[in-house]
């Protein structure tokens, strides 16, 4: 037996520790990932990551990106210097604009000197790439006549339907006019409108116009154009009494065409209106994110792929040309109101169909302000500027789709010419011809069948016991009882007997 002495355990103890903190010294870890907070379309950025290693050799550095995010190169070696830290970049590109929260991972690997084995580390990461300024305006005019002692309201809104913000600014030549609220100039963020509203007033009867040029940040120049008939003061509600004005002429704006008397709108008169706006394939989901968020809600979809949205788009070209719009305006008893009618005519039923319209500010600022009525729809505030979403589950050649908007207040109706609709459609499908009449019943042995609401075929609704015709059941006849025949001739012989014998007696 071989006897220890306390200082060979010692020094046996201190091999195996030496031994176990040689196993367990190498590492692997990502320390800092650097990457912007977002970019715009097209744009590039660089995403850095910074590592720390020990014991380690065969250090790699990989990139994995979503749909919409491009990198080079996706791997690449990573040196670590003699204190154990290192570092890659890689060069990418926002190539489609969407959210990428946590959508970028990034994993470093390496192998234990020692042991061989393989060690790793990997980290979420993203950023939001957002589509490029791009602004669209509308505008409205209240109201359209006035005498020379009166003002009218001019409303200009810019809308960026990009996703960065844009500056703006907004000028109003050939009237005499003031800016009563809001601002003629600033920033305006993406997917945001801004709003300025003018008094213009006019010294000078006649039909003038007015125009508001809105100039850009990104290098756009918009112009929204009006005319307004001013007469004057001592004419009562005549029109055009001193034509000595003359369009383009300083003094006032209108919304043409005008054939109401001056003033009308301003005693709260009662008024009615329509128009057949023509409708535009949908373009509006390629920037704004706002919409492509409420039709991923609406669809019950965590996040839209580009393939997805392409489609999308594509059958927005399909069905827009195979609907019939139709849009009247009223106001009465100090309510206006929108409604919209869309008759949908394609040969084909579009599943999951899509409505989506931005309401002019000019009808009301918020959404908050406006009932909406939409039967059979589920309504998605895209954003309270106002801009809704409707999703029909189905609709068939012919059905006809209405949309309701009224708000406690006056508008007028050179809304309608402000409204802005786009149609989406997940699929369509086609329109099976019908096996039978609905609600028609039919016989099959001692079933009941009735045919469907939608033609399509035959259900069956009632057993029958003993037989089926015409599409009811029959309760069998009474079987006649021939052995109680004999019986009731008897009866009549000895009845007609009795009677016989009673007169002979008489």
């Amino acid at each position: 037996m071989t006897r220890r002495t306390p200082g060979t355990a010692a020094a046996l103890l201190a091999v195996l520790l030496l031994l176990s903190g040689t196993a367990s010294a190498a590492s692997i870890s990502i320390t800092s990932i650097s990457i912007p907070a977002s970019v715009t379309v097209g744009d590039s950025f660089t995403i850095t990551v910074s590592v720390s290693g020990s014991e380690v050799e065969n250090v790699q550095g990989s990139v994995s990106t979503p749909n919409g995010i491009s990198c080079s190169p996706t791997s690449q070696s990573i040196s670590l210097s003699q204190s154990g830290t290192g570092s890659a970049s890689w060069s990418c590109t926002g190539d489609v604009a969407g959210d990428y929260t946590n959508e970028i991972t990034v994993t470093v690997t390496a192998t234990d000197e020692s042991q061989g084995s393989p060690l790793s580390d990997s980290s979420q990461t993203g950023l939001e790439v957002m589509s490029p300024a791009s602004l669209t305006s509308s505008s409205s005019l209240s109201p359209t006549s006035i005498t020379t002692s009166q003002t009218a309201t001019f409303t200009v809104s810019v809308h960026n339907t990009g996703g960065e913000s844009t500056t703006y600014s907004i000028s109003v030549s050939g009237a005499s006019s003031s800016l009563s609220s809001g601002s003629s100039s600033g920033t305006v963020a993406g997917g945001s409108v801004a709003t300025a509203v003018y008094t213009i007033s006019s010294s000078s009867a006649g039909t003038h116009t007015v125009t508001a040029t809105i100039t850009g940040g990104n290098g756009q120049t918009l112009t929204e154009s009006h005319t307004l008939t001013v007469t004057s003061s001592g004419t009562g509600n005549q029109n055009n009494q001193n034509t000595g004005g003359s369009t383009g002429s300083s003094g006032a704006i209108s919304l043409s065409p005008s054939n109401q008397s001056a003033g009308s709108q301003a005693t709260g008169e009662e008024k009615h209106s329509s128009s057949k706006p023509r409708l535009v394939p949908g373009a509006g989901l390629r920037n704004n994110t706002k919409l492509q968020a409420a039709i991923e809600k609406v669809l019950g979809i965590a996040r839209m792929s580009e393939q997805a949205r392409e489609n999308l788009l594509r059958l927005s070209e399909s069905i827009t040309s195979s609907v019939d719009a139709e849009r009247t305006f009223s106001f009465s008893n100090g309510k206006s109101v929108v409604e919209s009618r869309f008759r949908y005519n394609h040969d084909r039923k579009a599943k999951n169909f899509m409505i989506h319209e931005a309401v002019p500010k000019s009808f009301a600022e918020n959404a908050s302000s406006i009932t909406v009525t939409a039967p059979g729809a589920t309504i998605e505030v895209v954003e309270s500027d106002p801009e809704y979403l409707f999703l029909y589950p189905e609709v068939s050649p012919g059905d006809e789709i209405v949309i309701t908007y009224a708000v406690n207040a006056e508008a007028d109706e050179s809304v309608l010419s402000s409204f802005d609709t786009e149609l989406y459609a997940e699929s369509l499908e086609e329109v099976q011809a019908q096996q039978c009449v609905p609600g028609q019943r039919i016989c099959s042995g001692l079933d009941v069948q009735e045919c469907n609401q939608d033609g399509s075929g035959y259900a069956v609704v009632e057993k029958c016991e003993f037989s089926c015709s015409g599409g009811v059941c029959i309760a069998p006849e009474q079987p006649v009882s021939w052995w109680l025949l004999p019986i009731i001739v008897a009866i009549i012989i000895i009845v007609a007997g009795v009677v016989f014998f009673v007169i002979r007696e008489k």
